[in-house]
């Protein structure tokens, strides 16, 4: 709405063009390029359609239609933390979402833009920054930025200790895993087998281990962010005499 955009008019017969109008405006400027082209920059202008016509002395052109848009409004994205790989997709809200050409996150862009209201739009994420952090994410249009809202990079969980790390075949025991990026666990796993488990905190996961063979099974940790490299826990058979 403020003008300052550059807009390239083509048509036929713009040799001795005296005024450009938006509207009910002049152009801000316009450089007649060739018969067929005029380079002009939009005046400011209240929201909305604005028919934009050229006048030479031989006449007035038939209208085209420009629109003044209000900058975005970027309010929120959800989820608000994802893999620092990226490829995670989002869901942006907002107002005014329709004119939104791309999302940054950080500086870097997003990627699969899709919009579907005028509230509502998705994106793909980029990668992070290594080890995870928060960035600010805009969406830019070019009648301005909206946001910024934040976005969390979370690392992948890093697992390095199982206590106990030794259990009976029947299953059963609280195994407590010990490590860092473990606050949104989706799964333990021993094996293939999946474990029930309870978040105790970012460093903290108890897990029940599940029935199995005797011997060693490697135990992994996944979060939205990713697996853990395993950790040893072995099954013991009860002894015989």
């Amino acid at each position: 709405m403020a003008g300052g955009n550059t807009v390239v008019l083509t048509g036929s017969g713009f040799p001795g063009t005296t005024v450009v109008l938006f509207g009910g405006n002049d152009a801000t400027s316009f450089t007649v390029d060739s018969p067929t082209r005029i380079t002009s920059v939009a005046p400011a202008g209240p929201a909305g359609a604005a028919a934009v016509r050229v006048v030479t002395p031989g006449g007035v052109s038939d209208p085209v239609t420009y629109f003044y848009t209000t900058a975005p409004v970027l309010s929120s994205v959800a989820p608000s933390r994802g893999p620092v790989a990226g490829s995670a997709t989002v869901v942006l809200t907002g107002t005014g979402l329709t004119v939104v050409q791309s999302v940054l996150f950080g500086n870097t862009a997003a990627t699969g833009l899709a919009v579907e209201s005028s509230t509502r739009m998705t994106a793909v994420t980029p990668p992070g920054p290594p080890g995870g952090g928060t960035v600010q994410v805009t969406a830019v249009s070019p009648a301005g930025t909206g946001g910024p809202v934040p976005y969390t990079y979370v690392a992948g969980p890093v697992v390095t200790s199982a206590v106990p790390s030794q259990g009976p075949l029947h299953g059963g025991t609280p195994v407590t895993l010990k490590g860092s990026g473990l606050t949104t666990t989706t799964a333990v796993r021993f094996g293939t087998e999946p474990a029930g488990f309870t978040v105790e905190s970012d460093s903290s996961v108890v897990a029940t281990a599940p029935p199995g063979v005797a011997g060693p099974v490697p135990v992994t940790v996944s979060t939205p962010s990713g697996t853990s490299a395993p950790v040893v826990f072995t099954r013991v058979a009860p002894p015989s005499v």
